[in-house]
């Protein structure tokens, strides 16, 4: 889906090559195979040509021109060929132009805002327009799944002139010999192995014209869960949350139509991947195209049938419907894509990797797909004059008091398809030997109780960390965006992030408050002080240490479901 402003920029035209036509020539009136093309891409040095042009395959015939000797200082110029009209602007037409995709689909209908067919006899190939280049392939891969990206483009475009192929002309023959001879080559009667290959061959389409200038195109990408995050931010009223999904409890959808009006100006996700130039001032190249299917360039365009053999002339109208036939068979060998064309649907679930958290006495939260194995650690405090320290309520599953502490966790030990967690500032337990990306791992370790009042018990399955007669625990931490900037995660039941940054992680849809516990740890010899590594949760309290939790609950405010299908 794409979203433009336009707007003029004085640009005077000094290239050579924009004056000679000869520069052009390998674009027009050749054939064109739109499944494997893609015309994003460039031809400059550091990238490929755009795969659907089949330059040496030239299908409608173009004269010879020769250069014109402008004045002394000026450059040489071209006349267009007779078959061509050809319109040079001396002021370059620029607009800046955004594009979001998040599928094989709306990647592809992106890309069929680049290309114009000239026929109402083209929806088979167009239902696998450009599927079979190599880029179409990377986008499928990396949009696929929960755990995909959205990728959005900002786009300066600007558009130096048009190349036009005369379809109408009747007085001279149009189609160019070789194609002419291939074409009367084929069998009248119907062969699939025959005109397939002859749609391999020469392309599925002609090119018969082209805008042509040159764009930059600066990439954008983030997660699913960032996206929709930042337009509830905005206060998006088109997304809505429509409940189960697949075999997830919750979700949000937002029709793809609506999507288009996405700007950068307004939203702001993810963070810029790549930057790609589409030709430059003197290296023009095609940004649109009309395309003839190559059917249509038999049965709608002129032809010398005098200078056909016999046995072709009264069989062109034949071919043409065959062609048109076996663009169906050739159509159907490739896959296009399935995903649903009408809305973008992002169900809510706990991201991806291993990691713990703090149970909620309600028990751990639930997005209906990811299990959650439990555990409980018991923490020796000091026993002379214990002073263990709880912010009142506590929600936290367990049992806190001055004899001891009881901390229940939850944790994730599976590595099931999922999102990547959201940038932000929160920290989660670590499990296993590392951390999902975007965080940092971190430890602290409590010097507990020495000698026979020392009762620290492990129960379950715990985060990382060493459990003995002392307690180090590993963190996962990060701070790569702003608290105050909400983030996705599941939010009908409660759930504990841990505090990083001085306050709490805003999550969309949940209330937040601000939870502690101070453990009292051994007075003789300590080495809080002396072992510890950041980044761990706040407050920072070693000697004695203090960990500041933030409780999420379902907010009063969150609109219940809106069942659509």
């Amino acid at each position: 889906m794409s979203h433009r402003v336009g707007f003029l920029l004085l640009l005077l035209i000094t290239s050579a090559i924009a004056l000679d036509f000869n520069y052009y020539r390998s674009w027009i009136g050749v054939g064109y195979d739109l499944v494997n093309s893609n015309p994003m891409i460039g031809n400059e040095a550091a990238q490929e040509t755009d795969p659907g042009f089949y330059s040496a395959r030239r299908i409608l015939r173009i004269s010879d021109v020769t250069n014109t000797t402008g004045p002394p200082g000026t450059t040489n110029q071209t006349q267009s060929p007779p078959e061509v009209e050809w319109v040079q602007r001396s002021l370059c037409a620029n607009g800046l132009v955004e594009h979001t995709y998040f599928s094989g689909r709306s990647y592809q209908q992106r890309l069929l805002e680049s290309v114009k067919i000239d026929s109402d006899n083209d929806l088979d190939i167009m239902s696998v327009a450009f599927v079979g280049s190599d880029y179409y392939k990377s986008v499928v891969r990396d949009t696929a799944g929960i755990e995909g990206k959205v990728i959005h483009e900002v786009i300066t475009q600007c558009t130096m002139g048009t190349i036009r192929y005369k379809t109408e002309l009747q007085a001279s023959p149009v189609i160019e010999s070789a194609f002419s001879q291939a074409v009367c080559a084929l069998p009248a009667a119907y062969s699939a192995p025959a005109y397939v290959q002859f749609i391999q061959h020469w392309g599925t389409h002609a090119v018969i014209g082209f805008d042509y200038g040159h764009e930059q195109i600066k990439v954008l990408e983030g997660s699913r869960q960032e996206f929709m995050a930042a337009l509830l931010q905005a206060g998006d009223k088109k997304m809505v949350n429509t409940g189960p999904y697949q075999n997830y409890s919750e979700s949000y959808t937002i029709k793809t139509e609506d999507i288009s009006t996405y700007s950068v100006h307004h939203v702001s996700f993810g963070g810029y991947t790549l930057q790609l130039a589409h030709g430059d001032l003197n290296n023009l190249e095609p940004l649109s195209l009309i395309l003839l299917p190559i059917s249509d360039v038999i049965t709608s365009l002129h032809w010398d049938t005098a200078g056909l053999p016999v046995d072709c002339q009264g069989h062109l109208a034949q071919f043409g419907a065959n062609l048109k036939t076996a663009i169906t068979e050739y159509a159907k060998t490739f896959t296009g894509p399935s995903d649903d064309p009408t809305s973008f649907v992002t169900p809510l679930a706990w991201p991806s990797g291993q990691f713990g958290l703090p149970q909620p006495k309600a028990g751990c939260s639930s997005d209906g797909v990811t299990t959650w194995e439990t555990g409980s650690r018991e923490f020796s405090p000091e026993s002379y004059f214990t002073s263990n320290r709880f912010s009142s309520p506590l929600n936290i599953a367990g049992e806190f008091n001055n004899k001891k502490i009881v901390e229940n966790f939850c944790v994730k030990t599976s590595t099931t398809s999922a999102p990547d967690w959201p940038k932000g500032s929160y920290c989660v337990y670590q499990y296993g030997t590392s951390c999902s990306s975007g965080f940092k791992s971190g430890w602290v370790k409590w010097d507990d109780e020495d000698g026979s009042d020392n009762h620290d018990h492990v129960n379950g399955t715990l985060p990382a960390g060493v459990y003995n007669d002392d307690t180090k625990m590993y963190f996962c931490c990060r701070m790569d965006n702003s608290a105050h900037n909400k983030i996705l995660l599941p939010n009908r039941s409660p759930f504990y992030l841990l505090r990083f940054g001085g306050t709490c992680q805003q999550v969309y849809g949940m209330d937040v408050t601000e939870e502690y516990i101070t453990f009292d740890t051994e007075d003789t010899f300590n080495g809080n002080n002396d072992e510890h590594s950041p980044p761990y949760p706040d407050d920072g309290s070693i000697d004695n240490i203090t960990l500041k939790f933030c409780y999420y609950q379902t907010s009063s405010g969150l609109s219940n479901p809106v069942i659509v299908g």
